[in-house]
């Protein structure tokens, strides 16, 4: 008699994700941005992917996720840039994102800023 181990929590098959795996084109410095922003917020990337999905197909209940400011966001990449590792090859890379958006990110605030601020004139 042959008998399967399955685990407490009831998956017969260990680390098998509960929705499929889905590939999208996102340029490294939004998609590092994203994260650092949605780790800041205390959720990650795919709860925020999957409740854009669901506002955009109107799901019941479904929300947007925050939206922090633009002054956050910069601070938020600023400070992601400045503490990304870069030990590898890929940690260098996440981190040239990082600087390039948190970059983007300070330049928007400084055009707000000054849009916000009127002249002297």
């Amino acid at each position: 008699m042959l008998t399967t181990c399955t685990p407490a929590y009831g998956d017969p098959v260990p680390n098998q994700p509960r929705t499929p795996n889905h590939s999208i084109r996102i340029g490294d410095p939004k998609w590092e941005g994203f994260d650092a922003v949605a780790r800041a917020q205390g959720s990650d990337r795919t709860k925020w992917v999957d409740q854009i999905m669901g506002w955009m197909l109107h799901e019941p209940g479904a929300v947007l996720p925050p939206r922090p400011s633009l002054h956050e966001v910069a601070a938020l990449l600023a400070e992601a840039a400045a503490s990304a590792r870069d030990h590898t090859s890929v940690e260098k890379r996440k981190r040239q994102a990082l600087r390039a958006i948190a970059e983007q990110a300070a330049q928007a605030l400084r055009a707000a800023e000054q849009v916000d601020s009127p002249s002297d004139d």
